[in-house]
């Protein structure tokens, strides 16, 4: 390929590589709600692909550019190159301490990665500033020689060792504790993936089936939990005897009466020995009492003017001359008691509702239980929280179930739903992945001035690597987070309504 058409070629690309990242780093920095990194990172590529293709539009025109600004064309690259590496040197520690940091508690309740923290100035600004202070004295220094070979960019051309200090050296020593900080972090989510994805055998299923160990911080609630269960375990039982006692009294009443009982008599009205079992039990438990008056206030009667199972209308006079007057109810402070009908009471549960606990309880307070079924029924099930250890944090497995806040933008999808957990995992693996491939990108900007200076070249190479990372950098947020739902959604969103 001739050096004209390479030139055109790249003043496309690097041109195209402006509106491309600010299409993406735009609609990532909305989802994420978070918009410091992403736009220094686009500021600063916007800097140098600017003043790379402008210096490659004054050679193809043949147009001779001033001293200044061939300095200013070869300076631009390093000092672009140090902010990039600085912010991916924050990004890195940040996903690195989000991940691997228990003390904090769950994922979710941890500051976002992506947020601006006072100590990002130290890698942000003031890195970039000591090294661009001494890339300039430096290259003045030793009286470097600033030009453009074969139509391209004005770089550094004699001595080539000063470009150690601009893109070729220093950017690249800051970016890897990045790399490394980024596989380490890669390694630990996609180990937990699996761990998560591959089926459990049976004693983790068995342990996931037990009840929850009982930590310091949860003896108060445990023993709350049981207090309430033996309360309500000893109202059940009173109601259950009481009720036994008044079918016995209903027994005894209906055998002594002799044959010759007038129809129109009346039984003793049982109301009066359910208020007294009542009192008696908020004597027995003073500490439920609110709960057992709303528990007889639930007592809904489902006719209160059905008669006696022995009065029927239209009856004769009694056959016998022995006849007894209708005994009297005893008056009651409830004016909400009905008249004793066993197949008319509608029991409800008036309880409070109990605490969380490690086995879920469910009240099933919706469906009417009569008289037979005094006893509140209550479905244990057996609670599949993940264990906890003495320090109250989560296990290894369990640590990413929710992910953190950065991500809560890019978990909705354009109708809102929330997408999977496949979906979480995938957008924190890109960008661990861009961290990664931007140490990769600074090694390239690097090789090919490592290579004229293992050669002892006195002239370097026209086009070189420095130039495809440009490219790349320029690119790479399109190609890594261009393929996210929340980004795509948004972009396609603006480009229909244009």
């Amino acid at each position: 390929m001739s050096s004209l058409a390479l030139r055109v070629i790249w003043v496309i690309l690097t041109l195209t590589a402006i509106p491309a990242s600010w299409l993406v780093l735009i609609p990532f920095s909305a989802a994420t709600g978070h918009w410091w990194g992403q736009m220094v990172y686009g500021l600063t590529v916007t800097v140098m692909d600017s003043v790379f293709a402008i210096g490659l539009i004054y050679n193809l025109s043949r147009m001779r550019t001033t001293h200044s600004f061939c300095i200013a064309q070869a300076t631009v690259p390093s000092i672009g190159a140090y902010v990039l590496s600085g912010i991916c040197i924050c990004l890195a520690v940040s996903t690195y301490s989000t991940v691997f940091n228990l003390k904090h508690g769950p994922l979710r309740h941890r500051r976002n990665p992506l947020e601006w923290k006072s100590i990002y100035i130290l890698p942000v600004v003031l890195w970039p500033l000591a090294a661009t202070s001494a890339f300039l004295t430096t290259s003045f220094k030793e009286h470097t020689s600033f030009r453009s070979a074969d139509g391209f960019a004005c770089e550094i051309q004699h001595p080539l060792w000063p470009r150690l200090l601009g893109y070729a050296g220093a950017p690249f020593l800051a970016s890897l504790p990045c790399l490394v900080l980024s596989i380490i972090t890669a390694h630990r989510i996609t180990a937990v993936s699996r761990k998560r994805r591959a089926p459990p055998n049976r004693q983790e299923q068995a342990a996931r089936l037990s009840p929850i160990r009982i930590t310091s911080e949860r003896v108060t609630a445990e023993e709350r939990v049981m207090s309430r269960l033996e309360r309500e375990r000893r109202t059940q039982s009173f109601l259950a005897s009481a009720h036994s006692h008044e079918k016995q009294l209903d027994k005894i009443s209906v055998v002594s009466m002799p044959h010759s009982l007038s129809d129109s008599a009346w039984l003793p009205s049982p109301p009066t020995v359910h208020d007294a079992a009542v009192s008696d039990l908020s004597h027995v438990l003073p500490e439920s009492c609110s709960g057992l008056q709303r528990y007889s206030s639930h007592l809904e009667p489902a006719s209160s003017t059905l008669p006696s199972p022995f009065f029927r209308e239209g009856a004769g006079t009694p056959p016998s001359p022995i006849t007894f007057a209708p005994v009297h109810r005893t008056p009651t402070v409830s004016s909400r008691s009905p008249s004793f009908d066993p197949g008319a009471l509608h029991y409800y549960d008036g309880l409070d509702q109990m605490p969380v606990s490690p086995m879920d309880c469910d009240d099933d307070s919706t469906t009417p239980n009569t008289e037979q079924h005094l006893v509140v029924h209550r479905v244990q099930r057996w609670s599949q929280l993940p264990q906890t250890s003495r320090g109250g944090s989560k296990e290894d497995g369990s640590m990413y179930g929710t992910w953190p806040p950065m991500l809560a933008g890019l978990t909705r999808a354009r109708s809102g739903s929330l997408l999977p957990s496949s979906e979480l995992t995938g957008a924190l693996r890109r960008i661990l992945f861009f961290q990664v491939a931007f140490s990769c990108i600074v090694v390239l900007a690097g090789l090919s001035t490592w290579i004229d200076l293992a050669r002892h070249r006195d002239e370097p190479s026209p086009f070189g690597t420095q130039h495809i990372a440009l490219v790349l950098v320029g690119w790479g947020p399109f190609f890594v987070f261009g393929h996210l739902p929340a980004v795509g959604g948004r972009v396609l969103g603006r480009l229909r309504r244009h």
